[in-house]
């Protein structure tokens, strides 16, 4: 007895690690359905539910630093830690913060292959490169600098920035150091990511003149506009699929904050999650093999 108890022990536990590396994509994702702030994961068409933190403490802001290792931000008795969880094992390690900064908001993010990664401080966003001091790659501009993300191949970082008196995106070069603009206008233009390809740049406006905003998939060539919209309501953070074939994204144009697919072939927009509470701040992986 002894014997078979121990084997459906490792047939269920291997049944668990399989389960979570199923798909080629997942969504990682903050969720307050369980009475705090938790960390779920999910499969991109929204099935596989499942959740990861389960502390009674509130926990968010996740961040994928390889396929198998995630770090999010909880908040302790008396202070805020970053936490590196491996999804396989469920093993937790307190991690420290950035050199330079205890992290309040959002947690540090990765680049490709998870050895530079970028986090905004005081108004400004930093780069760090291995052991080195941190880089800060905005301080050229005046302003809140926030809302990062990386290019797919992790040569740009992309950010928001008010200097001009409005939000407006810019891109910083990774290699050159040079940072440009790529929008400029009076409306809140903020939180953009480019396509896998780079041709287009995905990001969060008001430029319709609604109270909300709504997604805006820019053609980076043709200049040409789409607006990707669930109804009235703002629609954030939206996030690219690995193939560039689909978009995840906020929206509370249903009543409360809800995760969103979008297919670029079929316009059509899907709902993932469904629950009172709030879903949002999705992030990609694609897990382990």
């Amino acid at each position: 007895m002894i014997r078979l108890g121990a084997t459906l022990l490792g047939l269920v536990a291997l049944f668990v690690i399989q389960s979570c590396q199923t798909g080629r994509e997942q969504l990682v994702f903050s969720s307050s359905r369980n009475g705090n702030s938790d960390i779920f994961v999910m499969r991109t068409n929204g099935k596989g539910l499942r959740q990861l933190t389960s502390s009674p403490q509130e926990e968010w802001a996740p961040d994928v630093l390889s396929r198998n290792t995630i770090v999010f931000l909880r908040q302790g008795p008396d202070s805020i830690y970053r936490v590196r969880l491996e999804l396989d094992s469920g093993r937790e390690q307190t991690i420290p913060h950035p050199s330079n900064c205890l992290l309040d908001d959002k947690n540090t993010l990765h680049g490709p292959g998870g050895r530079k990664y970028v986090y905004p401080c005081g108004g400004e966003i930093f780069l760090q490169e291995g052991d080195g001091p941190p880089r800060n790659i905005s301080g050229s501009l005046t302003g809140t600098s926030n809302y990062l993300s990386w290019s797919p191949d992790g040569a740009y970082v992309l950010f928001t920035n008010n200097g001009g008196g409005s939000n407006d995106l810019y891109q910083y070069s990774v290699g050159e150091g040079v940072i440009t603009q790529l929008t400029d206008d009076a409306f809140n233009n903020e939180r953009g990511s480019f396509s896998p390809d780079n041709a287009l740049l995905l990001y969060s406006s008001n430029q319709l003149g609604q109270s909300g905003q709504d997604l805006i998939l820019l053609n980076r060539s043709t200049k040409q506009r789409s607006v990707i919209r669930v109804r009235e309501g703002t629609e954030l953070i939206g996030r690219w699929g690995t193939s560039g074939k689909h978009l995840y994204f906020g929206s509370n144009g249903d009543g409360n904050w809800e995760i969103y697919r979008y297919s670029l072939k079929s316009q059509k927009i899907r709902r993932l999650t469904d629950d009172p509470q709030f879903d949002g701040d999705p992030r990609l992986f694609t897990v382990k093999n």
